[in-house]
């Protein structure tokens, strides 16, 4: 009875604690949720701007194949006189460093270093995609007739692929949760393909793995 006397005399702060109660725990679940929010419409405009530099160069990596392949057939499939054969691979050293110099050939490092504090586990895959880019450019620069061998396209086909690879696991990791679907990863059907894949909080590339 005490108890039931001590609530109809406080009936009407306790009214207002309960009042004031639900309204903290409202305003600190929609601040939670603004959050939330927030930080996706982040990191979807981070998948945006990285995807768009990851596309660029996929694109000039085909692009660069395209004249690797144009090359050889000019300096090994047709019989041409030795000076506009020499004229042709000067033209073609020119074009590929003209290309190594293009923000397609390196913006999305920049890009992926922008982004590094939203996708940190993004760092060793950067590191190791850059080294196989380096390698790249050396096929390119260092190319000669006297080589008696063609490009090694190979290179920038695996590039492809794992920049590919990356490109998917942004988009899964920023839309899955949101929409409740991803994309499935890439499997090589030759496991001695490099793979990009997540390994104890990183990304990193693989040489070789099975399916």
């Amino acid at each position: 009875m005490e108890f039931v006397k001590w609530v109809k005399d406080y009936e009407g702060i306790i009214a207002v604690f309960i009042a004031v109660l639900g309204w903290l725990i409202t305003y600190r679940l929609n601040v939670k949720a603004q959050r939330k929010a927030f930080l996706n419409q982040i990191q979807n405009s981070a998948r945006l701007d990285i995807t768009k530099a990851l596309r660029d160069y996929q694109g000039w990596l085909t692009e660069m194949i395209g004249k690797s392949n144009n090359l050889y057939d000019v300096l090994y499939t047709v019989h041409l006189n030795d000076a506009f054969v020499a004229q042709q691979l000067s033209e073609t050293r020119k074009s590929f460093n003209d290309a190594l110099c293009a923000p397609t050939s390196t913006g999305w490092v920049i890009i992926l270093e922008e982004y590094e504090t939203l996708f940190p586990e993004t760092r060793k895959a950067r590191v190791q995609l850059l080294e196989k880019h380096r390698e790249i450019k050396d096929e390119l620069v260092n190319y000669s007739r006297d080589n008696k061998k063609k490009i090694d396209i190979n290179l920038m086909l695996d590039q492809v692929a794992l920049i590919e690879d990356l490109r998917i696991y942004i988009q899964n990791n920023t839309l899955g949760e949101i929409t409740g679907n991803t994309i499935p990863e890439r499997e090589p059907k030759d496991p001695r393909l490099p793979k990009l894949v997540y390994y104890k909080g990183q990304l990193e590339i693989i040489e070789e793995h099975k399916n």
